[in-house]
């Protein structure tokens, strides 16, 4: 009851906020986690045109574009508090979410040179008719989108860039709070919960002999254990195992670390020169690498958002025996998920401006009654934290019951 009337207060309290707010463009970019890709593109129109009464903005349209690249962009007019409010949201990994928001230059082939800037969808080049995002711009994020807390980062990876694809750059990431804000934590950085339970599930090609996996087999294969399948069972049909990891900075990642590895093994770490067998490993840095490679690849095992849309060559498992569902997590029988989190640097330009719009859309969406009403299939994968009878007090923490 406590969560709920706290949020009745947030809530409220935004809305004031955006009543008292002169009629002007406003924007919103968030971008970092692959995860919520999806999730807040689909959040958005509804955000933008719902009355007032949802938490909503009461725009009177609202016109939405993605591209395959993970850059989507919604734009709502006859907005009653706002001319018109765009909304973006691109993806890369939760680190460099992070890092954005506090202006740290981004690395690995952007091409924006002020550091709190990201390519992002550009509403020159988008035609709203088809839905496509055609082109890119250099953008100021508003707010940096994560999977896990900063704490929760202590992976490394090395290996390709990206994978089985060719050619091979390689790369070493060691991932935690100093290597992601190596100046510290500004004092001027809001760090906070969003309100909203990202699920994330385990996917495999289809030729793939499993279709669930134990924690403990999980454990065994993201350890690097397991170099065919027929290890979990002599009766299955020998086939080699392609463990797709994502690099480390991912918050799917750090997830996989803390609430499915839990320190029973460490994640595999490096992957070994190309032509290795057993197991063949590839490292990802986006999750549109992996599922690309889950889909292709025989043989092959990953991890991503649970909501993803599956290629012909993918299926899902079942990790113990449960499905990734907003049930399964509420009710704690399914605990491969983690809590979201947003950065927002209180001393940018345009904080105040962004702010109040910021909070309304996150109050909007993690609002259980809106998530039915709005989300559509969301709604059977996401949860919000106001609704779970369980709790983890860190993502490294088992989920108690409350």
């Amino acid at each position: 009851m406590l969560k709920k009337a706290l949020m009745g207060v947030i809530a409220g309290a935004s809305l004031f906020a955006l009543a008292g707010a002169a009629h002007a463009d406003v924007e919103v970019n968030i971008y970092g986690a692959s995860a919520q890709y999806e999730f807040w593109n689909a959040a958005a129109a509804p955000f933008l045109t719902a009355p007032a009464s949802a938490g909503g903005l009461a725009c009177t349209s609202a016109q939405k574009a993605t591209n395959s690249a993970k850059n989507g962009i919604t734009v709502g007019t006859g907005c009653p508090t706002y001319n018109q409010v765009t909304i973006r949201y691109s993806s890369k990994a939760s680190y460099d979410g992070i890092r954005a928001a506090v202006g740290i230059d981004p690395d690995n082939g952007d091409a924006c040179t002020a550091g709190t800037e990201r390519m992002m969808a550009d509403e020159a080049q988008t035609d709203f008719g088809t839905g496509l995002v055609n082109g890119t711009k250099c953008v100021d994020v508003t707010v940096g989108a994560s999977d896990v807390a900063l704490n929760t980062f202590k992976q490394t990876s090395q290996g390709c860039l990206n994978g089985h694809v060719t050619p091979c750059s390689r790369i070493t990431r060691t991932m935690n709070a100093a290597t992601i804000l190596p100046g510290g934590v500004p004092a001027s950085l809001d760090e906070y919960k969003a309100g909203l339970i990202v699920p994330f599930g385990f996917f495999a090609n289809t030729s793939v002999p499993v279709n669930n996996l134990s924690r403990m087999q999980a454990v065994a294969l993201f350890g690097g254990k397991i170099g065919n399948w027929n290890e979990f069972n002599p009766a299955l049909t020998s086939q080699n195992t392609v463990i797709c990891l994502r690099h480390a900075g991912s918050g799917t990642h750090a997830t996989l670390d803390a609430a499915v590895m839990r320190g029973d093994s460490g994640l595999i770490t490096s992957q070994p020169s190309i032509g290795n067998t057993n197991p063949i490993r590839w490292f990802y840095e986006g999750s549109s690498g992996m599922s690309g490679a889950v889909n292709t690849l025989a043989g092959a095992v990953g991890y991503m958002d649970a909501d993803i849309t599956l290629g012909t060559g993918t299926k899902a498992l079942t990790l113990e025996g449960e499905n990734a569902s907003r049930e399964g997590i509420r009710y704690g029988r399914y605990p491969f998920w983690s809590a979201q989190w947003m950065f927002e640097d209180t001393a940018a330009a345009d904080y105040t401006a962004s702010h109040p719009v910021v909070q309304a859309l996150v109050d909007f969406a993690s609002n259980g009654n809106n998530l039915t009403t709005y989300l559509g299939s969301k709604a059977n994968f996401w949860a919000t934290e106001g609704e779970l009878l369980v709790t983890k007090p860190t993502d490294f923490a088992l989920p108690i019951h409350n």
